[in-house]
């Protein structure tokens, strides 16, 4: 392979890198307020079927995306995405809570995915090496061309795919009862005047 072709490979790559999102930026805490889009993440006991006949039950990890509604003393209301079903969760019952902080494209997963299918397809391409002269039974340029396409189409599609990026936020505490209310209003006060 001459080198022309490795320096255009290599100037392709850097121009399907170059599209990537930037990582998360480190920052402030987000605070969920009303309207903005959040994910819960919960444990549920579920029942299940072990060879369609014996029923056990088992604590699955499950999560619910929508748009916030409303955060009460004691529980968390959203509009799920799939139906726009109002649900309520409560404070404790669930293990994290998330803010959608923008969006993410999976270039560089799709560049690499692209590869790596490119490099299985392009081996019986190529052929391998004949024992007895050294040369390739296939067409070098082919299996080679048949890499670079896979890997531009890995890119466009990772480009395309689009998902949200999630801040991971602390979940919201109940707020106290009255008595720590009035604990607050009690005190004793001393005035030393000399």
């Amino acid at each position: 392979m001459n080198r022309t072709r490795i320096r255009s490979l290599g100037l392709l790559l850097a121009i399907l890198l170059a599209g990537a999102s930037p990582p998360a930026r480190a920052g402030d805490a987000v605070v969920p307020a009303p309207g903005d889009r959040v994910r819960i993440d919960y444990r549920e006991v579920v029942t299940k079927r072990l060879f369609l006949i014996i029923p056990y039950k088992e604590r699955e990890h499950l999560h619910v995306a929508g748009e916030l509604v409303a955060i009460t003393a004691d529980a968390v209301a959203i509009r799920r995405d799939s139906d726009r079903a109002l649900i309520s969760r409560p404070l404790d019952g669930f293990d994290r809570l998330s803010v959608a902080d923008g969006t993410r494209r999976h270039l560089i997963e799709g560049v690499l995915g692209g590869f790596l299918f490119g490099l299985l397809l392009s081996v019986p391409v190529a052929g391998p090496p004949d024992v007895e002269d050294g040369e390739s039974q296939g067409d070098a340029t082919a299996g080679l061309a048949v890499l670079i396409g896979c890997t531009v189409l890995g890119g466009i599609i990772g480009h395309q795919n689009v998902t949200d990026r999630w801040r991971r936020v602390p979940v919201p505490s109940p707020p106290r009862a009255a008595a720590v209310a009035d604990r607050r209003r009690l005190g004793v006060g001393m005035v030393l005047r000399f």
